[in-house]
């Protein structure tokens, strides 16, 4: 499931440059992974972390995108899977300021309700692709050469996994 945030985050993003990652099997008796986390290095500078646990209880493990930069932060809940809801949270501020060594961050918080039409990505998904073949349009973002890369995406991350060093990500 890991490869659909990788996916997610280079949107943002642009490509990732190497990864770090954790994969193992813990819980479960399937063959592969159940748990497994992610560090990414970005070509454009951003570094994120992506973890999946699927050997925990699902109502333990709300689904959360945080995403922070230096003049504010977007938090979200419920967003990313097959629902349509959720909710996200803004901070910005003017302009980024530097660290505050007498921060109280835990106690003042000024993030807001952030709105936002409310869609189901895989119904959505579906929909473009069949308009596609229906009206034909051409693919839009994910062609097959953008699969290519998120599969050398995901096995770069199960390269570092074994190894336990970062790998390159090959474009």
């Amino acid at each position: 499931m890991a490869s659909h945030l990788y996916d997610l985050l280079e949107m943002f993003f642009g490509p990732v440059q190497r990864v770090c990652a954790l994969a193992e099997n813990l819980v479960h008796g399937y063959p592969v992974d159940d748990a497994s986390t992610t560090l990414l290095k970005f070509k454009s500078g951003p570094q994120a972390t992506v973890d999946c646990f699927f050997c925990i209880p699902d109502l333990a493990s709300p689904t959360r995108l945080e995403i922070y930069g230096s003049a504010g932060g977007i938090l979200t809940e419920g967003t990313i899977g097959q629902g349509d809801g959720g909710k996200a949270w803004i901070y910005l501020e003017q302009q980024a300021r530097g660290y505050d060594a007498t921060q109280n961050k835990d106690l003042a918080s000024g993030y807001l309700p952030l709105e936002y039409e409310k869609v189901n990505m895989y119904t959505a998904e579906c929909r473009s692709f069949a308009e596609c073949i229906l009206e034909g349009k051409p693919v839009e973002i994910n062609d097959g050469e953008h699969g290519l890369h998120i599969i050398r995406l995901v096995e770069a991350a199960y390269r570092s996994a074994q190894s336990g060093h970062f790998e390159e990500v090959i474009s």
